[in-house]
C-alpha cells in the first residue's frame, strides 16, 4: 500500500513530538507529504473575541508544541504543513482526514491514569477507532 499523505495529531503533550519524529522518518522513506493537525475547542462563551485564537501560535495551549514541531521538521529538512482547526476534536480530525485523503494518521500515546483521562477527556481512543485511514500509535 502506498502512503502519500501522513498526518500527525499534535496535542498539547510532548509525546506529540515523538510521534512527529517517527512520522518524519516514514515521510522521508515513503516520499510522502507530511501534515500536522491541531484542533482546539472553542470556549462556549468567550468573554472577548481575542480569547479565540486564529493560529496555533496564538493559542496559549498549543504555541509551545507547534514551535517545537516546526523546529523538529526544519532540523530534519522536511516540509511540514501545519493545520489549525476549531471544533469537536475527533469529529474535526475525522473530517480533515477524509477531506485531505490522508493515508496514515500518526498519534502519540502517553500512558496516563484512568482518572486523568476521565478528567481531561480521552480523545485518543475514539480518534483511533473512528479514523478512516491507517493509524500508527507511538509510545
Amino acid at each position: 500500500m502506498n502512503i502519500n499523505r501522513i498526518l500527525v495529531w499534535l496535542s498539547d503533550t510532548t509525546v506529540s513530538i515523538k510521534a512527529l519524529q517517527e512520522a518524519i522518518v516514514l515521510a522521508q522513506e515513503c516520499r510522502a507529504e507530511l501534515h500536522a493537525l491541531t484542533v482546539e475547542t472553542v470556549p462556549r462563551c468567550p468573554a472577548l473575541i481575542a480569547e479565540v485564537p486564529e493560529t496555533p501560535e496564538e493559542s496559549a495551549k498549543y504555541s509551545k508544541i507547534v514551535a517545537a514541531a516546526r523546529e523538529v521538521a526544519e532540523q530534519a529538512g522536511i516540509n511540514l504543513k501545519l493545520h489549525f482547526a476549531f471544533g469537536p476534536k475527533v469529529k474535526t480530525a475525522k473530517m480533515f482526514i477524509e477531506r485531505t485523503g490522508t493515508d496514515l494518521l500518526v498519534v502519540g500515546y502517553a500512558n496516563r491514569s484512568a482518572l486523568y483521562e476521565w478528567i481531561t477527556g480521552d480523545i485518543l481512543k475514539p480518534l483511533i477507532r473512528l479514523a478512516p485511514c491507517m493509524v500508527l500509535v507511538v509510545k
